[in-house]
């Protein structure tokens, strides 16, 4: 299986230097649970291929930039009382790949794979 778990993409040139492994554990989860599922495999080498691994943590290390520069998606609220508290729900889309050199590196792995990724 070419799933990833976190101290993957801690291995990744610039993650810790990019304060990748001060994240909360539920971000860390949240965002392995949506690339390990994001990423077609059919459009990379496989399930259990190393450039369908690789994409995943540079995935993964793309989101957690985002969310460092404060990128975020739709903001939802809630209230109990006279308590309220807002906040937003990161936004996993990959057409902001361009966005970061951890994405653009997803596109370029994704071109360098076989079947060429079409999707993204």
């Amino acid at each position: 299986m070419a799933n990833i778990a976190w101290s993957d993409v801690m291995d990744i040139p610039g993650a810790t230097a990019d304060g990748f492994g001060n994240t909360t554990t539920g971000w860390q989860t949240m965002v392995i649970n949506v690339v390990n599922t994001q990423l077609d495999p059919d459009e990379f080498d496989g399930e259990s291929g190393p450039i369908l691994k690789m994409a995943r943590c540079m995935l993964a290390c793309h989101y957690s930039a985002l969310g460092k520069q404060g990128a975020s998606g739709a903001v939802v609220g809630e209230s109990e009382g006279e308590v309220s508290a807002q906040y937003a729900i990161p936004n996993f889309d990959l057409s902001l790949l361009r966005l970061t050199s951890y994405g653009r590196a997803v596109l370029t792995l994704a071109n360098s794979a076989v079947g060429g990724a079409t999707v993204l």
